[in-house]
């Protein structure tokens, strides 16, 4: 058999070439194929096209428009309150989310669900929406998802926009009740 590449897997997560150690043997391990495709320059695109994507990453949070407010709302949107911390540890803990996963800052910056995502995190603070048996809820019985993606997931479809406004009016009254003053 011949693997497509050298680190390639079978579908239960083997290696096809080398296989994969047994933790309670210490036999030799050995895969079911012998021999793989070289793709020369592959390796190394993979490796800068993650540089490049690190590299952007960066830029966002360098280049933050709102500065040190911006970067820690983005931090508090990855679940870190830094609010009395300096700018250098805000922008060192993005770093280091940037360097594990890129694609997650870079979202953050561009992202269309930007502004939910800060709804969903004002509502945890005041304690609007809660984590009550492994479940956001909001309220006593409306169960908005079990994890922060799901939450979001489930405040952008469209059925459920009649919640969504109460959700909003909870958690920033002052900007509804200066609608109802004019």
């Amino acid at each position: 058999m011949i693997a497509p590449e050298r680190w390639a897997k079978n579908s239960k997560g083997e290696y096809l070439i080398d296989g994969t150690m047994d933790k309670r043997s210490t036999a030799p391990r050995y895969g079911t194929a012998e021999l793989y495709v070289d793709r020369p320059g592959l390796e190394s695109q993979q490796r800068v096209g993650k540089k490049s994507k690190y590299r952007e990453a960066l830029n966002y949070i360098f280049d933050d428009e709102r500065g040190y407010e911006g970067r820690l709302t983005k931090a508090r949107l990855l679940g870190r309150k830094m609010d009395n911390m300096p700018d250098t540890d805000v922008i060192d803990f993005l770093d280091q989310v940037a360097e594990k996963n890129p694609d997650q800052i870079i979202n953050l910056y561009r992202g269309e669900d930007t502004s939910l995502r800060l709804l969903f995190a004002d509502a945890k603070d005041q304690k609007v929406i809660i984590y009550k048996n492994k479940l956001y809820v909001y309220g006593d019985n409306i169960i908005l998802g079990a994890t922060d993606d799901a939450v979001i997931n489930w405040m952008q479809h469209p059925q459920n926009k009649n919640i969504l406004e109460l959700i909003r009016k909870d958690v920033y009254p002052e900007v509804f009740a200066d609608k109802k003053s004019k």
